[in-house]
């Protein structure tokens, strides 16, 4: 009896004939279970046999079968999902597992820890990447760019770059640095380059993934099948928008949980001394208030101010007759304030610091951090200082007042103090006098100054590092949301590489904006930053026509180019001002004034205008023409 055939058992038999091996995912999973225990069992007992030279061999052979097996089973199996991915997972850990296993035989603990640490950054990076991509669900017309765009970022061969810089180094930098330098050095230089380099790359990478996406799906036509659909100009600009921005947010906390990882990591390797451990356990993994000296209530600043003013608008009324300028008032009080902050040969200055309860009531100690500057080098560059705190002399033996030993000039110093020495009314006043109290006819003949501000100032903890992390990871964040809207704005109108540039140029504006506008002001050296600016605007042509006439034609063209260089740092946000990298790499707190302020400034205004100039330009430009 004849019987048809149908379409299933034909492919069934198909599928059999020219791929015998379909369905026996069993056995493929037993053989690669079984050499993996064997790989890794056999070597570790030869490697505690003191048999490193074979257990690096075993390990070697065994996972390179290990490796061959488990890629032709993924690519055997890779119609089953379930097989696809704990192949691809188990690869990346194989390829991890190789070189850690190599260096933990030959005794590189530190670079298996590294490659461990890349290991768990990357799988943690595509949990995450699946995580997001079901959340964007299917229906809505913004989660369906913004999914298009993360998949795209994906395959994009220089984000893929980026992405991977981002995700290797951070684990591998502690292991890069010279183990004889101190710890708390490590621990400061692998802060302030792990989050830097983290924003710079991740910086690029919203560059050039901004700029391409939309110069990409204009120039490949895209753009009609994606518009086609009930999808508006501005769903299609905010949903590659947020794409970028749930990109970075998890590259962010992916990178910002290795940091904190490695930093602890870090805390807990062997210091050079007590003043290294203590350094490193209480100045910098935490988040420290800094609090600036007030005169104390004898020295009456404010009078000071005010009877200079007066003596100077007597001795020079053309210039200062009238009422003075805000840049001039504070020139004079400038001047006040430094003369505080100078100690002559054998003088006495006091500084009072205020609002300490909080300090007196956590219990962990205080940091007073100065740095001397003498006039006059002094013998050996040791100065001299003797301190008392809130009328205490300190320190002391055996009732005897001595100066703290190894004060060098030009550097900065660090005193620990406990919280018990604030007054109950959370006062500290300190005093130093510029003596040597073992001899104090040989005192140096020079006087003693503290820059304001920085030079002179007092610290204690309000915090830890974990939250004094996520704040600054936040601003990173939100300065990149607003390359994102920049590279978008740009790229519906520009073309790839001018897109980019413009996006770079303001980009480096911003970061440097402080450094500009100082570097302007030496470079030009006009002199017009006190005025108003109304006044300054009408200075600029006057001037410049001046120098014109007067033959001055260098002089003359320093003034546009101010001008020029002025304007465009005018119109960029200054990421500058909020650059909390140096805070937490210091152990100090970031702010939540900084955190609002560049969420106002930068996420919200500056983010807002470029948002909006770059929907209206793209709503208003013809994408197809019709043609009849």
């Amino acid at each position: 009896m004849n019987r048809k055939v149908t379409g299933n058992e034909r492919v069934n038999f198909l599928n059999t004939t020219t791929n015998p091996t379909r369905g026996r995912w069993s056995l493929w999973l037993v053989i690669y279970v079984v050499a993996t225990a064997l790989s890794m069992g056999v070597s570790y007992l030869l490697f505690k046999q003191e048999m490193a030279g074979w257990a690096l061999l075993w390990r070697g052979v065994l996972g390179l079968f290990v490796l061959i097996w488990l890629t032709r089973g993924v690519m055997t199996f890779y119609e089953l999902p379930w097989v696809r991915r704990f192949g691809m997972v188990m690869l990346s850990l194989e390829l991890a597992l190789i070189p850690g296993s190599i260096a933990w035989i030959t005794g590189h603990y530190g670079l298996m820890t590294g490659v461990g640490g890349v290991w768990l950054m990357a799988a943690t990076f595509g949990v995450g990447l699946f995580v997001i991509r079901l959340l964007l669900l299917p229906g809505i017309a913004v989660f369906g760019v913004a999914r298009t765009l993360i998949d795209e970022a994906i395959r994009m061969k220089i984000a893929l770059v980026f992405i991977m810089g981002v995700l290797l180094v951070t684990p591998m930098l502690p292991f890069l640095l010279d183990a004889g330098e101190r710890l708390n050095y490590r621990m400061e230089f692998f802060l302030v380059w792990s989050l830097g380099i983290t924003s710079l790359m991740l910086s690029a990478m919203t560059v050039f993934l901004a700029c391409g996406t939309i110069t990409n799906d204009l120039s490949q036509k895209h753009v009609f099948m994606t518009l086609a659909k009930p999808v508006g100009r501005a769903q299609y600009l905010f949903g590659k928008w947020l794409g970028i921005a749930l990109l970075n947010l998890l590259l962010l906390t992916v990178a910002g949980a290795g940091i904190y990882t490695f930093a602890r990591y870090m805390q807990m390797q062997p210091a050079r001394d007590a003043q290294d451990r203590f350094v490193a356990d209480y100045g910098i993994l935490v988040a420290r208030r800094a609090v600036p000296p007030l005169p104390p209530e004898s020295m009456n600043l404010n009078q000071q101010v005010e009877d200079r003013i007066a003596k100077l608008q007597q001795q020079d009324p053309d210039q200062y007759g009238g009422d003075l300028s805000v840049a001039e008032f504070n020139a004079v009080r400038g001047k006040i304030v430094q003369q505080w902050h100078t100690l002559g040969t054998r003088d006495t200055q006091t500084f009072v610091f205020t609002d300490l309860l909080p300090a007196k009531s956590i219990d962990a100690p205080l940091q007073l951090r100065f740095k001397p500057q003498s006039v006059r080098t002094p013998p050996g560059e040791l100065v001299k200082l003797a301190f008392w705190f809130n009328g205490r002399p300190w320190p002391t033996y055996e009732g005897r007042h001595y100066n703290p030993g190894q004060i060098v000039d030009d550097t900065y110093h660090v005193f620990d103090l406990s919280p018990s020495i604030i007054s109950a009314d959370g006062v500290l006043e300190v005093r130093i006098q510029n003596v040597n109290l073992d001899v104090p006819d040989a005192t140096w003949d020079s006087s003693v100054s503290f820059t304001p501000g920085s030079g002179l100032e007092l610290l204690y903890r309000v915090g830890s590092f974990g939250p004094n992390l996520t704040r600054t990871l936040l601003i990173t964040w939100v300065r990149l949301m607003f390359l994102a809207t920049l590279g978008l704005a740009a790229g519906t109108f520009l073309g790839f590489p001018v897109a980019c540039v413009l996006t770079l140029m303001v980009y480096f504006t911003a970061v440097a904006s402080g450094y500009i506008t100082e570097s302007l002001e030496n470079f030009v050296g006009l002199g017009a930053s006190a005025m108003p600016m109304w006044d300054r605007i009408l200075w600029f042509p006057k001037t410049f026509f001046a120098r014109l006439a007067e033959g001055e034609i260098w002089s003359a063209i320093k003034i546009p180019i101010r001008m020029l260089g002025q304007t465009f740092v005018w119109i960029t946000p200054a990421f500058s001002s909020y650059n909390p990298t140096p805070l937490v790499s210091d152990g100090r707190v970031v702010p939540t004034s900084m955190v609002l302020g560049a969420m106002l400034k930068i996420g919200v205004v500056w983010s807002g205008i470029v948002g909006v100039l770059g929907y209206v330009i793209f709503r208003k430009r013809e994408l197809a023409r019709v043609i009849v």
